[in-house]
């Protein structure tokens, strides 16, 4: 019975090594309440109300936890930690990197870039840095067909029309996968042979990473979202017309697995865990499982660390 228990219990085998990463977690854990009790006044802002589904009046506003969990799987909660709530924007990493899974790196940055917008985010633009740097590269190549002096008059004609006529060029794409054109790209990208197999994928993905406890799904939201969607609608017809989407993507279906992965519910304590695998390489502490690798996950916490934050 101990070594069954030795064999799926991380923490404690990292305990009984001395290789906790917070060795003194006793402390850790008072500081955090501390933390918590004297920001629990604080009760401004308010809720996000672009989503009927989100505002006051549907969602309680002085909902307040605090939930830790540490590379090692050491673990503390303080406040409203097990209440569950819609995962939203925080589903945009997760996507991001389950396309990488599905189609790598190059592939999935062929559709969506990756460098901060500075711009908000759902700003109806996409980057066309590399459209005007192709476009570049043409105008100076005609400019040295022209000036050519060994060419005659009909061959620079000829060589005129044949270089622009097999002109190809990048498309405009998303800048980066945090922003909401981003994510609907990254969601495109996620293969599966109809859209509720891309989201039980997804669903699948989540709960080994928030392991704790199963994800919800709060279809309200989801159909709150659906019916004030007219923003993202812009942005996927903005990729459509700009040819970026990937070849067989159906813009509809897109969008509401986007608006599903956003309608997923969590709780504190499981996004905890979700975000100790993300600092841990990709592997769960709790359970040893290997759910991205570290290349995926490093490129993922890149584009956290600079577009994370919307604008």
């Amino acid at each position: 019975d101990f070594k069954k228990l030795w064999d799926h219990n991380f923490l404690m085998e990292q305990a009984l090594r001395a290789q906790l990463c917070v060795p003194d977690f006793e402390t850790f854990a008072f500081d955090v309440d501390k933390f918590y009790e004297a920001t629990l006044p604080n009760t401004g802002g308010k809720n996000a109300d672009y989503i009927p589904q989100l505002a006051e009046d549907k969602v309680d506003p002085h909902q307040f936890g605090v939930s830790v969990c540490t590379v090692s799987g050491q673990r503390h909660n303080v406040g409203d930690t097990s209440v569950h709530f819609c995962v939203q924007s925080t589903s945009k990493p997760i996507t991001y990197c389950i396309a990488q899974n599905d189609l790598g790196e190059d592939t999935v940055h062929r559709h969506v870039g990756y460098e901060p917008s500075g711009r908000p985010f759902n700003e109806v633009a996409l980057d066309e840095r590399a459209l005007n740097a192709d476009a570049a590269g043409l105008a100076s190549k005609l400019d040295t067909i022209r000036n050519d002096p060994d060419l005659s008059q009909n061959e620079r004609e000829t060589l005129l029309c044949e270089t622009a006529r097999e002109w190809t060029h990048s498309p405009a794409i998303p800048h980066n996968p945090m922003i909401n054109a981003g994510a609907i790209m990254s969601c495109a990208l996620v293969t599966g042979e109809s859209q509720s197999a891309k989201f039980e994928k997804v669903e699948s993905v989540w709960n080994r990473l928030c392991v704790l406890d199963k994800m919800g799904f709060e279809n309200a939201t989801y159909l709150s979202e659906r019916a004030t969607a007219d923003r993202n609608f812009c942005l996927a017809y903005l990729m459509q017309g700009a040819g970026a989407w990937p070849d067989g993507v159906d813009l509809t279906s897109t969008l509401e697995f986007y608006f599903m992965c956003c309608s997923q519910t969590a709780n504190a304590e499981m996004m905890s865990v979700l975000a100790a695998t993300l600092a841990n390489g990709g592997t769960n502490p709790l359970t040893g499982d290997v759910i991205f690798s570290e290349q995926v996950v490093s490129n993922c916490l890149a584009l956290m660390n600079a577009c994370g934050m919307y604008d």
